[in-house]
């Protein structure tokens, strides 16, 4: 019983992580561009990558230096798709999380 519980607590995390990061994704007039469809959001929710460009290409680099910068490595996307790639895996923590879309907000007020 004490293992459902885990497992179902550690599920609703993953689930807020993947909500707060999609909705800093699709907000109006943002920089970030969600490369996935909507018919696509059952798939990239069981992947648990997420997948983004910045509109600007000239952005990537900026992005990639900045996040690095504060501690977010690894953003970079696969190279047939480009731009970037947030994992979710269940060894990433709620805060790690956080952390990126609270930068992201920052890095599209800066370059916005």
């Amino acid at each position: 019983m004490k293992n459902r519980f885990l497992i179902i607590c550690r599920f609703l995390v993953i689930l807020s992580a993947f909500i707060s990061l999609t909705a800093c994704l699709n907000t109006g007039n943002s920089i970030y561009k969600d490369n996935t469809s909507e018919t696509n959001l059952l798939n990239k929710w069981f992947t648990m990558n997420i997948p983004f460009q910045l509109r600007s290409k000239n952005l990537d680099l900026k992005f990639v230096i900045e996040a690095a910068e504060d501690g977010l490595l690894n953003l970079n996307g696969w190279r047939t798709v480009g731009g970037m790639r947030a994992s979710i895996y269940n060894a990433v923590p709620e805060e790690a999380v956080d952390a990126l879309v609270e930068f992201m907000k920052k890095f599209e007020a800066r370059h916005g």
